[in-house]
């Protein structure tokens, strides 16, 4: 499986990142330059979609999850991430962020 992240001035539908399955082999994740300049935003976006691509994978191998329980399980995932981050640098900026909804 390949990853493409790039880098936009926009998404289509004015998200923060898309995630997108474009063929059995590959998975495109889009990151909006303009919504994400504050790099604490950045860092939770390029998690968010990552975390997605991965249940992409798991999902096809198998794995039954509802779009709802994705998103409810990536906040979870995300809330645990970066309370984890704290342990790296108390002071910084992006530990300190909670987790951003679409």
């Amino acid at each position: 499986m390949k990853i493409n992240i790039n880098f936009i001035d926009e998404c289509s539908k004015g998200e923060y990142g898309t995630c997108q399955i474009t063929n059995r082999d590959t998975i495109n994740i889009e990151i909006s330059r303009a919504l994400n300049q504050d790099q604490s935003q950045f860092f939770v976006t390029l998690l968010h979609e990552l975390l997605h691509a991965w249940l992409f994978v798991m999902k096809a191998n198998d794995i039954k999850i509802s779009i709802g329980r994705e998103h409810k399980w990536i906040y979870s995932v995300q809330a645990v991430v970066f309370e984890a981050l704290k342990l790296l640098n108390k002071k910084a900026k992006y530990a300190k962020n909670t987790p951003r909804k679409k």
